[in-house]
């Protein structure tokens, strides 16, 4: 049927008339493929694809998620598709199109296929996604919810069709324009993707002080604010679309819509058209939120994550504009540069922030008061920032310009007829020079290459110049193209650029071809286009690469008029002209990160170990290194300093020391042995010997002082410092071997740190290990038991530890980044090298900030906000004018936990040494006095006697007065000091005053928070007004919590350093808490009690059928009216909640207490890990804590637990008195019997001290059995500030507490173990849970913020989350890798790092969840929703036994060679504590019921081999829990099984036959070794059985005893065999070595037969 309707533009020569055609007609087939489900085949050839296989032309299969179907299924489905066969998607995404192409697939019915017989298949393509043919698709559909377009009516579809040659013509021309299209699509993306990736790395992160990249000459530090203190928020309105008109207006408004989806990062009104708002009545409203350029608009709701997106204002004049619905204005109240806020705001590193701050489900909202506490961080310059900002506007700008160039290929689609001609019928060409290589020279004409053009463009790149005198072929011309003819690489041919400016005494070379046009910028687009690649590949020989005139005209290609030819060329190269300014500007800003990439990154460790040095050569360490040296000559070293310090007449006489002096000095030493004692000997400033040296006849056989080490000489004075290179370690035993460190720093000659290195890529933690393994080894000892720090280091992080010393343990919980005084990690290897390891710093860490702990019996070096706090203290004390009566020295705000007594000791010992002060008195709580400080301040003393206690008034008064250097440290109560004027009025004399006050006097006062507020401090003041007084505490008091009208700063001064629970908790110096709401009562039943009791009626029919009753009762039912905890109001008003209505009573009965200890028993074992660590139970009163004791005795029989509290008996209180008595004689007698102890009422200060140490593990209880552990310890108010034990986890608490009682209290359990069993501490709270909630929320946002990251654990519902996430990125990884049963480790490294990652995070997780309650026969948990009435199921996704699997996959991570002592250096972490659990569970009963039902299936004659086939797979898949080498011997007792070598045995389980292959494949192994060697097969036994490493394979001889049984007749014969040839006795004689070191640490491994070999 003819079809009078011609297209609007047709190709020129074709005037025939179209026909209208139905599909059916033109096509051989239309059908589509298999309904059902196929049966899917690991191993089948075809995949199996439906219709989102289909996509921009092309079959896109995944070999890792396309499934595969088995060959018979394929052979019943196969369509017989060929190459004129379009597929299109039908079902669900209706119009996906793609070639066929060959690909071995087979369709679903999601996936039609059109054979084109009658109608050309490109024409058919092109046709297909024409409107008119979609729209009647798309009439056509069917089905409600997913829609499906049947074959009948693709069939019945009718289109118009011209002659097939015009079809030919059409269907080319449209496929050229989709490959051009699809170039420049990845172009866009590839500069999309540099964009993301830029975002992250331009913008520093919340914890990171530096950003990734950075522009040259900037380097300092980025501010980190809160974005409520630097941007307010202005108003926004409310009108909706229909509320806004697209015609004029009196002002632009900004839509969430247009931020989401249409503007950028920056938005510049003067570009981009805004909608208006037309009503004038709005302005007067919003008059004072007119935006002005920097503001920047947030899209607050959004239906995805993007909510949060925002755009900066930017171009603005005198326009009006506002912020519209469901946005958020902000103006910054500093000044920021343009583009620098709309960039960071939008960046992964700002936007990571506001993902938990989200709201709703299937609309996401964030909230403005959620984000005041978001942090934004920027440079401290302007300047910088706005380098930022330019960049990023830049590379927008360059996308825009893609985008142009790709939306404008549309040029392409001509509006008058275009027609085909061959390329020299528009194009001249012009040939390239032939040259010699005697022809080339430094200077002459360039001759252009290959090496010359670049992305389109010619550049300086390998210039070859030629002499002038040989040059016969002519200059190129501004607009030629030169084009590469002929190339090595196939891929180079058609490669080309534009002359686009004058270049005289140029010429092409002879592999290059010129083309000369009057339309050259067209030819040059299009050259660009996939006709002329079509054209190379139609023409270019098949084994030269290379393209010659004569197919060059060949060549034919489809152009417009000259005119068009002239326009659409001009178009393209400005725009290539703007792309390539772009794109050279975009290269400017990354010069600065790669050449700071490469100063940064080292990919050899000694490239990065001589950088090292010589950065500390710049920072104070002699420019002399010591390579190589071993023990004996660093001690010789050592000698040579010692005589050069003590050459006086006193010391050595001037005459050296000689071998016996050192060995004295060595021995010393290792009677020391450990850092702790040596500490001590280095500190201690001088050694004695005695003088062996007969040359020194005035000291011979005379014990002499040798002076090693001065604290004081800080730089200065006799100090030397020096760098040791490559140290050599001799070898402990005899069967390991000499080992060499990286670098040891040495100061007057002792080796005091040792630095491991690793290259970039290689975690830091790959050093401690290398350290672990020296000190397992037994390196450190002898002159390098002196080393006191280790570090660990690769270019981007930095380690530091105190050396555990050789009875100790490397605990990465104790491993420190050194930060700078706002406690922002200092990771960068130059900044390292600059502060700590530089002197002066690193002699004052040995001197001063290492604390040799005598309670812990460990050396402990400070952290670095530590140092800062002493030297802030000690600074202030030195500068302070003692006449001017200022007594406010400052406080230290340190965390609870992270060592305020060592920091405060610090201080006082800086004071005292620097002799600023006469006197430095510790001020404490007496009861803390009587526990743990002053044991704590003893130990952390060089000697226990420079910390005097003071016992009465008479002892404190004599050492006040004291001039005697060891009375400079005083520790004392802050109640007996305050009490010293009145009790030392009757003991000493007036001048005894007066000479006390006279002195230079510090206190230090512990805990200031606490108790040193009111009258004891004032009276300390008045008695010692030119006293300067330091406060330490964990919770300042502020306005918020201010006792007697005082906050901290009130009492002692300015804050001189902080370091917030936020930053230990960050740093993992604490840990973070996990609190738990127990509803003894529910909310429900006690509102309604409390409701009737306000409408004072009996029951609830009472109170609802009484008028004035039903209303209290209705007050107090509603949430709205009455909530269940207090809340104050906006006019600072107090609104009681339900709970402040409860009875005192109400939580002392015998239910509520029965309630109580019930929860804490039904949880006990997982709360305490299995009795592994204690509890403290924090009651309100006494007798509550006698009662709760009373009934744990009851109910837990088997608990050790005690009770501590005020012992003082009222001989007035009656029988309250009498209770409280018996209460502490069963405590005492039950404590006394079980710990066989003597403790009485009398001497209950005794047994406090006793319960503390049982409970912290601290002296005489430091290797405590189990049998002699306190389980829980109940307290009333002891204990719940100032008491640190790591042992103890959960605190509960029936109690209710505020502020900084509430953070002390909750911080007993926040003290660092190991993570993976202790997580962060628990505390689980009974009393007015509401209140508590409340109080808590008060007490962080007080000592935190709103939105303390990391304070508080996540909820078993939300660890399950994590699991849940990083479970499916562990199986993605493993599908990825073709390893779906999960059978194996992935061999790619950077997959397996991936791996190791996740897995520790899903381990992490699961230690954490399994605490709170989690068990792995639960497969669904319930999470409160808002509030605790409405629920939300959480699925768990993996099971016990894929756990198990992935635990056994990554022990496998380093390979069989590592685990026996391999090397194998790995890119990443490996966690030993995992790598040390049992993988436990083999699931072998699955196992051999699957075995089981394929044996009795092998026997059954009727049996399919599909049904054999698929019991097999289910065998194999059972297989993942085995071990790589248990697999094989699976493998291969199956594979006898299935040809009959094996014969099955009755009760035999296949475990058994795994065994029996394992041990007959190793008794053949070690069979061979005697065969082919002689080697005695006992020993091999023997040797295998110790599963020895690499470190022990010669423990005691064994190896060489084995080698000595090598019959070496037998060994030559075997490798003469093997290769052939003769083969000498020495190289034998390694072979045979390597083969058996070899076998032994691999368990076994395969003896080849001689004649495998080479013949």
């Amino acid at each position: 049927m003819k079809n009078t309707k011609m297209p609007t533009i047709r190709f020129k020569g074709f005037n025939d008339d179209w026909e209208q055609r139905k599909l059916e007609e033109v096509c051989s087939e239309i059908g589509d493929g298999l309904h059902s489900a196929p049966e899917y085949d690991d191993n089948g050839k075809s995949f199996f694809i439906n219709g989102n296989n289909l996509i921009n032309g092309h079959i896109v299969i995944n070999s890792n998620e396309t499934k595969r179907v088995s060959e018979n299924t394929f052979e019943k489905n196969n369509k017989q598709l060929d190459d004129n066969t379009v597929l299109l998607s039908i079902n669900g995404t209706i119009g996906n199109l793609a070639y066929y192409q060959g690909e071995p697939v087979m369709l679903g019915k999601s996936a039609a296929y059109l054979k084109a017989n009658k109608i050309d298949k490109t024409f058919l393509y092109s046709l297909l996604q024409t409107t008119a043919v979609m729209n009647n698709f798309m009439l056509s559909l069917t089905g409600t919810t997913i829609k499906n377009l049947g074959l009948d009516a693709i069939k019945k579809t009718k289109i118009s069709i011209p002659k097939l040659r015009e079809q030919e013509r059409i269907g080319l021309y449209f496929s050229q324009l989709d490959h051009l299209i699809t170039l420049h699509q990845r172009k866009l993306e590839k500069i999309k993707l540099m964009k993301k990736s830029m975002l992250g790395k331009m913008f520093s992160r919340d914890a990171e002080s530096i950003p990734k990249i950075r522009f040259d000459g900037y380097t300092d530090d980025w501010e980190q604010r809160k974005l409520g203190d630097i941007l307010i928020s202005l108003q926004n309105n409310t009108l909706s679309r229909a509320d806004l008109s697209n015609e004029a207006g009196v002002a632009k408004n900004v839509h969430y819509g247009d931020v989401l989806i249409k503007f950028g990062e920056v938005l510049d009104v003067s570009k981009e058209k805004l909608p208006m708002i037309s009503d004038e009545s709005v302005l007067s409203k919003y008059k004072l939120s007119f935006l002005q350029n920097g503001d920047v608009i947030v899209a607050d709701t959004a239906e995805d994550s993007t909510v949060g997106k925002c755009s900066e204002i930017a171009g603005l004049n005198d326009e009006v504009v506002l912020s519209g619905l469901h946005t958020i204005p902000y103006r910054p109240i500093e000044k920021f540069a343009s583009g620098y806020l709309g960039y960071y705001l939008n960046s992964s590193a700002y936007h990571n922030q506001l993902i938990p701050l989200m709201q709703g489900i299937k609309v996401t909202s964030i909230s403005k008061s959620a984000m005041q506490d978001t942090d934004i961080v920027y440079p401290k310059s302007v300047e910088e920032q706005g380098k930022i900002g330019d960049y990023f506007q830049s590379l927008d700008h360059l996308i825009t310009l893609h985008q142009r160039k790709q939306s404008c290929i549309c040029l392409m689609c001509i509006t008058k007829s275009w027609e085909q001609r061959k390329l020299p019928e528009f194009v001249t060409f012009f040939n390239g020079l032939t040259y010699t290589p005697d022809d080339v020279e430094e200077t002459g004409t360039l001759v252009l290459r290959s090496s010359n053009v670049k992305n389109g463009e010619i550049v300086d790149a390998d210039n070859v110049y030629v002499n002038d005198k040989v040059v016969t072929s002519e200059n190129v011309q501004e607009g030629d193209i030169i084009v590469v003819v002929r190339n090595g690489s196939r891929a180079l041919i058609g490669k080309h650029a534009q002359i686009k400016a004058s270049m005289p005494n140029t010429v092409i070379g002879a592999f290059m071809s010129g083309m000369r046009s009057e339309h050259s910028s067209f030819v040059n687009a299009l050259l660009d286009t996939s006709a002329f690649e079509n054209e190379i590949a139609k023409n270019m020989g098949a084994t030269i690469n290379q393209i010659t005139g004569y197919m060059f005209s060949k060549m034919e290609f489809m152009i417009p008029s000259g005119e068009e030819q002239q326009k659409i060329g001009e178009y393209f190269q400005g725009l290539d002209h703007l792309i390539t300014l772009h794109q050279r500007k975009k290269n400017m800003y990354l010069k600065g990160y790669f050449r700071r990439k490469i100063m940064i990154g080292f990919d050899k460790e000694a490239d990065f170990e001589q950088a090292l040095i010589t950065a500390l050569q710049s920072n104070g360490w002699e420019k002399q290194v010591i390579q190589h040296p071993t023990e004996k000559q660093l001690i010789q070293n050592w000698a040579d300093i010692l005589f050069e310090n003590n050459r006086d007449i006193d010391r050595l006489n001037d005459c050296p020391l000689v071998q016996e002096e050192m060995d004295e000095l060595i021995e010393q030493i290792k009677r020391l042995r450990t850092p702790l004692a040596l500490n001590s000997f280095i500190n201690g400033k001088t050694v004695s010997i005695t003088r062996k040296n007969p040359k020194d006849t005035l000291h011979y056989g005379k014990e002499v002082s040798l002076k090693i080490y001065d604290r004081m000489e800080i730089a200065a004075g006799q100090s030397r410092y020096q760098i040791v290179q490559q140290p050599l370690f001799p070898r402990h035993q005899k069967v390991l071997q000499d080992r060499r460190g990286d670098l040891m720093l040495l100061i007057n000659g002792m080796p005091l740190f040792h630095i491991e290195l690793k290259r970039s890529g290689i975690p830091v933690s790959e050093a401690c290990n290398q350290i672990g393994k020296y000190a397992h080894e037994g390196v450190f000892t002898g002159l390098f038991s002196l080393i006191q720090v280790f570090v660990a280091m690769n270019p981007d992080e930095t380690l530091y530890f105190a050396n555990p010393g050789p009875d100790g343990k490397l605990n990465s919980d104790f491993f420190f980044h050194w930060a700078d005084f706002n406690n922002e990690p200092i990771n960068d290897w130059r900044k390292v090298a600059s502060t700590i390891l530089s002197i002066p710093m690193a002699h004052q860490l040995i001197g001063f900030y290492t604390v040799a702990d005598d309670s812990d019996g460990i050396l402990k070096v400070m952290r670095s906000y530590q140092y800062y706090a002493a030297n802030k203290i000690s600074d202030r004390v030195s500068k302070n004018d003692w006449t001017a009566g200022k007594q406010l020295g400052g406080y230290v705000w340190h965390t609870t936990g992270s060592g305020k007594t060592m920091t405060s000791f610090k201080s006082a010992q800086l004071i005292a040494n620097s002799r600023d002060a006469d006197k430095v008195v510790f001020l404490m709580d007496r009861i803390e006095l009587g526990t743990q400080s002053l044991k704590e301040y003893r130990a952390f003393a060089d000697n226990a006697d420079d910390i005097q206690e003071t016992e009465d008034t008479v002892a404190l008064i004599g050492k006040l007065k004291s001039i005697d250097p060891k009375d400079t440290l005083i520790v004392s109560s802050i109640q007996k000091m305050s009490n010293i004027r009145e009790d030392a009025a009757s003991k000493m004399q007036a001048k005894d005053l007066l000479d006390m006050q006279s002195k230079r006097l510090v206190f230090i006062i512990d805990e200031c928070h606490r108790s040193t507020f009111g009258e004891m401090l004032s009276n300390i003041k008045k008695t010692f007004p030119n006293a300067l007084f330091f406060g330490f505490t964990g919770t300042p008091v502020f306005e918020e919590n201010e006792k007697a009208f005082n906050t901290t700063a009130d009492v002692f001064g300015d804050e001189l350093h902080r370091y917030s629970i936020a930053d230990g908790i960050r740093d993992k110096n604490v840990l973070g808490f996990d609190p738990s709401m127990v509803m003894v009562y529910r909310d429900k039943e006690l509102r309604q009690v409390i409701a009737l009791q306000q409408a004072k009626a009996n029951s609830v029919e009472e109170a609802v059928a009484n008028p004035a009753m039903s209303k209290k009762y209705y007050q107090f039912m509603s949430e709205q009216d009455i909530p269940m905890a207090g809340e104050k109001k906006e006019d600072g008003s107090y609104l009681k909640g339900i709970e402040d209505y409860c009875p005192k009573e109400q939580y002392e009965t015998e239910a509520y207490q029965d309630a109580v200890v019930e929860d804490i028993a039904e949880n006990w074992l997982t709360m305490s890990r299995g009795n592994k660590f204690h509890a403290v139970f924090a009651t309100s009163s006494i007798p509550e804590a006698i009662q709760y004791y009373q009934k744990f005795r009851k109910r837990m029989p088997d608990l050790r637990v005690t009770g501590l509290f005020d012992p003082t008996i009222d001989n007035q209180g009656g029988q309250k008195s009498l209770d409280k008595e018996d209460g502490l004689k069963d405590m005492l007698i039950e404590y006394n019997d079980r710990y066989d102890q003597h403790f009485d009422i009398g001497g209950y200060a005794k047994f406090k001290k006793d319960v503390a140490a049982r409970l912290s593990h601290k002296k005489p209880y430091e290797r405590i059995k189990p049998d002699q552990q306190l389980d829980l310890l109940i307290v009333v108010n002891q204990m719940l500030t100032g008491f640190d034990s790591k042992w103890i986890n959960t605190l509960y608490l029936d109690k209710v507490l505020v502020y900084q009682n509430l953070i002390q209290a909750f911080s007993r359990t926040n003290r660092l173990f190991n993570i993976n069993e202790k997580p962060f501490g628990s505390i689980r709270y009974y009393r007015l849970p509401h209140t508590m909630k409340r109080n808590i929320e008060d007490a962080v946002k007080l000592y935190s913020g709103d939105r303390p990251r990391g304070l508080f654990a996540d909820h078993l519902p939300d660890n399950i989350e994590h699991m849940n996430h990083t479970f499916r990125g562990m199986l993605d990884l493993f599908q990825s890798a073709g390893i779906p049963e999960l059978d194996r480790v992935p061999e790619d490294i950077s997959v397996k790092a991936k791996f190791a990652k996740l897995f520790r995070e899903f381990s992490t997780y699961l230690q954490a969840a399994q605490i709170q309650g989690f068990v792995w026969e639960k497969k669904t948990y319930e999470r409160s929703v808002n509030d605790v009435e409405n629920k939300e199921n959480i699925d768990v996704l993996a099971t016990e036994n894929q756990y198990h699997i992935l635990l056994l996959r990554y022990k496998e991570l380093r390979g069989p060679g590592s685990e026996n002592g391999g090397s194998g250096e790995v890119p990443f972490s490996i966690d030993p504590y995992l790598t040390e659990q049992n993988t436990g569970v083999i699931d072998y009963n699955y196992m051999n019921s699957r075995f089981e039902k394929w044996k009795k299936q092998l026997e059954q004659p009727d049996i399919s081999q599909e049904t054999l086939d698929a019991t097999l797979e289910e065998l194999h898949k059972s297989f993942a829990f085995l071990s790589q080498e248990e697999q094989k011997y699976a493998n291969l007792f199956l594979h006898d099984v299935q040809t009959g070598d094996v014969k099955l045995q009755e009760g035999v389980t296949f475990q058994d036959y795994i065994y029996q292959y394992r041990n007959n494949v190793k008794n053949e192994q070690v069979h061979k070794l005697h065969r082919y060697f002689g080697i005695e097969e006992g020993l091999v036994y023997q040797m295998l059985d110790s599963n020895v490493t690499k470190d022990n394979l010669n423990e005691y001889g064994r190896f060489d005893a084995l080698k000595a049984t090598i019959v070496k007749e037998k060994a030559v014969e075997y490798y003469t065999k093997k290769e052939g040839k003769k083969v000498p006795l020495f190289r034998v004689n390694n072979r045979v070595n390597s083969l058996l070191t070899e076998f032994l640490l691999e368990g076994g491994k395969d003896i080849p037969d001689p004649s495998e070999g080479e013949n």
